[in-house]
């Protein structure tokens, strides 16, 4: 490796007192790593030197909202490819086609630098101006009630019905989730829950690809929280639910489900469908 660090170091010689963090890394087919920022303490350039030519696995650079592409680039035999760690620097590798994607990874770090991420939000959440809130058999008595149940969601089947879309668009940060926000042309409509508050709504659509995070804004409160989902298509264990133990929430269509969150995360990922689900979280008034 002493050849690759002689010329990074050459490269980036106005860094002083600085050290290596190098390792090889081997995709396989389906391989990929999500969006990241590479902000850990003491990095200061993250470079690659890719050993082979892959028709895919690209490296992808995002701009600062995290969500829009500024570069990609093809992984190459000896094309070295390099970039500033930041709070910004966002970045992923897109899943692998072919049968392996090989290369060299490591970074130049600066002993003392300290690296923070940043604290980016997600798309808009907030509960629309024109929601109607409809009467449904959802008290305050009977969470009570399913609390204390081994099943600690209830579901009801809402009959056929149909949303009207009026548009359509990626959201993120990708740092955190990759889904499609759908906008509504018809009037949006929640419960009326009793001593609950709701304070974030969504309607979205995930497909291959698309994933919602442990760190992402909807786990940013997890005590006094009912969730409740609508959702428009089946999809087998949907929702990732981390607990002392992991479980899983099915979707079925035409169905409403909720239940209080006492500190669990959730977590989507693995997406092999296309799925689409109203989310709705309530806090304690």
């Amino acid at each position: 490796m002493d050849f690759l660090k002689e010329k990074i170091s050459k490269q980036f010689s106005e860094y002083k007192d600085t050290y290596f963090n190098i390792f090889g890394s081997y995709y396989r087919e389906g391989d990929y790593l999500y969006t990241h920022d590479d902000c850990v303490a003491g990095r200061e350039i993250a470079f690659i030197l890719y050993l082979n030519d892959c028709k895919s696995g690209n490296l992808v650079i995002y701009e600062n909202d995290c969500k829009t592409v500024h570069l990609k680039i093809k992984p190459k035999r000896n094309r070295l490819a390099y970039f500033k760690v930041s709070d910004v620097s966002f970045h992923e590798v897109e899943k692998v086609l072919d049968v392996k994607r090989q290369a060299i990874t490591g970074w130049l770090n600066v002993k003392g630098k300290i690296n923070e991420s940043r604290d980016l939000k997600n798309d808009n959440m907030k509960v629309p101006d024109d929601l109607i809130y409809i009467d449904l058999p959802i008290t305050k008595e009977n969470l009570t009630n399913l609390n204390h149940q081994e099943n600690k969601y209830f579901s009801m089947c809402l009959g056929y019905f149909e949303l009207e879309e009026e548009s359509i668009e990626k959201s993120g940060p990708f740092i955190k989730r990759r889904v499609s926000k759908i906008n509504l042309k018809s009037t949006p409509f929640a419960p009326s829950i009793e001593s609950f508050n709701l304070i974030k709504y969504e309607y979205i659509k995930m497909e291959p690809n698309d994933y919602i995070l442990v760190n992402d804004d909807i786990n940013d409160k997890t005590d006094n929280i009912l969730d409740v989902f609508i959702f428009m298509d089946d999809y087998d264990n949907l929702i990732k639910v981390h607990d002392s133990d992991i479980s899983y929430i099915s979707a079925e269509q035409f169905t409403l489900l909720y239940g209080l969150r006492n500190g669990k995360v959730f977590s989507i990922n693995n997406i092999n469908k296309e799925v689409k689900f109203i989310h709705m979280i309530y806090e304690l008034m």
